[in-house]
């Protein structure tokens, strides 16, 4: 497949496919079969004709540009030990979605790298800081504890740093919301003085 460009926006949807689960080969943004196979699969799973190249094309760039859905990425791939040459790549995509800074990983051929260099590794750990979203919150938390998210911005400072490993700061100056019992790690870091069962 010499002598086809490679191109930045199929880069960008090979890495859409990939966070998806589905395998598109390398994401070197060059269509070839196993990218045709992904697009195929991709517009199976989504209920998608998948002569419709259009209609694919706006559900992985809809896939790529929620923050929701990168934001899981960034944290599974912070969270792997090894993480291969794609996972990177896709990481570098999601990145540069989110608006980082990511000319240090592009190629001449304005592709992501796939090299975890300090660029990549800056912009992952501020991409990691930023607090879960509120339905993250309600999909990770017991129903019984979802009352203490609605408690305010505090509150939910205070989830982000004890889940960052830094220092949990002092109650705010309001009453602490109650639980009767204590089911996980996230309600004994934003109840003060809760003990663990």
């Amino acid at each position: 497949m010499s002598g086809i460009k490679p191109d930045p926006e199929l880069q960008r949807r090979q890495a859409a496919l990939f966070i998806s689960g589905i395998d598109t080969g390398k994401l070197d943004g060059i269509p070839g079969t196993a990218t045709d196979r992904a697009y195929n699969e991709f517009a199976k799973r989504m209920g998608i004709d998948p002569k419709d190249k259009a209609a694919i094309n706006a559900a992985l760039d809809a896939k790529i540009a929620d923050p929701e859905v990168r934001d899981r990425f960034v944290r599974l791939i912070a969270s792997t030990p090894k993480p291969s040459r794609e996972d990177i790549t896709a990481l570098q995509c999601c990145l540069k979605e989110d608006g980082k800074n990511m000319s240090r990983s592009t190629t001449t051929a304005g592709l992501m790298d796939g090299v975890p260099g300090d660029e990549t590794n800056a912009a992952m750990r501020e991409s990691r800081r930023r607090p879960p979203s509120v339905s993250e919150w309600n999909r990770y938390v017991s129903p019984e504890n979802q009352a203490l998210f609605q408690a305010g911005g505090a509150l939910a400072g205070r989830f982000h740093n004890a889940a960052d490993g830094q220092q949990v700061a002092a109650a705010p100056a309001q009453p602490a919301p109650t639980v009767e019992r204590t089911p996980s790690v996230v309600a004994q870091w934003l109840t003060p003085g809760a003990k663990q069962q």
